[in-house]
């Protein structure tokens, strides 16, 4: 049964399989609910930690000047969140998705200015 799906669901398929088994499942509008929690919960971190980029920012455009930056550092990270969101799109989260473009974005725009103002 699960070759025939994805693994991420495949996962969820097995795990309320098992639980099913044991007699500890939910109501689906339990599991809806968990599931809505917990992407409000992503949507909040995602807020959090992408804003912080955007005193960097604004200090670097502000400043014209991106000294204290590390282009290695930003370059790698930008990597990494290009593949955060890629897992985002596969895993089909809003808020690893609007967190990680925007993240990117800003990102983006810190390398730019490490190498325009260099």
């Amino acid at each position: 049964m699960c070759l025939l799906v994805e693994s991420t669901n495949c996962n969820i398929y097995l795990f309320f399989r098992l639980q099913l088994k044991k007699g500890r499942i939910f109501a689906p509008e339990k599991i809806t609910n968990m599931i809505f929690n917990i992407e409000i919960v992503g949507l909040l971190a995602g807020v959090l930690t992408t804003s912080s980029f955007v005193p960097q920012v604004y200090k670097t455009w502000k400043e014209k000047s991106a000294e204290n930056l590390s282009l290695s550092m930003f370059s790698l990270f930008f990597i990494g969140v290009i593949a955060w969101l890629y897992y985002g799109f596969y895993i089909d989260s809003l808020a690893m998705i609007l967190a990680n473009s925007v993240t990117a974005f800003l990102s983006a725009i810190l390398i730019y200015f490490k190498i325009k103002y260099k």
